[in-house]
């Protein structure tokens, strides 16, 4: 623990983690909630890569996993299902180059528990879409054509003949 008041490096957060969790079969618990402490702590650092949210997450999955091959007090698939909602979706981005040099390509992580501020986002993200894909003026569009559809398809109807009208 006074390790982890000088640094607070993801490593060291991981290393106390496994070892409370994986060491001592009584402290489950305590070494949870060491992985919740550091796993706050990088959530609450905006200047912190998240990357080392994944890395944190993908050893705490693996504890979890190594707890419950080993069967240690304390270890259940509930608390595996926890730290597997948690992870995050990969997502594949573009960015400009600032030289002007073209593209550069990178994946950015989307954590469940931040997509809760995002939310507000979806219909912003649902009209852009649409606009992309020719907004109004594709709308104004098919709705001619789905007009015009319909009064010929009432226009053939009308010069069908029916058998009981002879």
């Amino acid at each position: 623990e006074r390790l982890l008041e000088r640094t607070k490096h993801v490593k060291v957060w991981i290393s106390f983690g496994k070892f409370l969790c994986l060491t001592f079969p009584g402290k489950a618990d305590d070494g949870r909630s060491i992985f919740n402490k550091a796993y706050e702590y990088f959530k609450s650092q905006p200047e912190q890569d998240k990357e080392e949210r994944v890395v944190l997450l993908e050893a705490w999955e693996q504890v979890e996993k190594e707890m419950i091959a080993k069967k240690i007090q304390g270890a259940d698939e509930k608390q595996l299902e926890k730290v597997t909602k948690m992870m995050p979706k990969k997502l594949k981005k573009r960015r400009e180059l600032p030289d002007s040099e073209g593209w550069e390509e990178y994946y950015d992580y989307v954590f469940p528990d931040d997509e809760k501020s995002t939310k507000g986002l979806k219909l912003l993200e649902i009209a852009q879409k649409w606009k992309r894909s020719g907004g109004i003026m594709n709308a104004l569009k098919a709705a001619k054509k789905a007009k015009a559809d319909a009064a010929q398809q009432a226009q053939a109807d009308s010069n069908e003949l029916d058998i009981d009208d002879l």
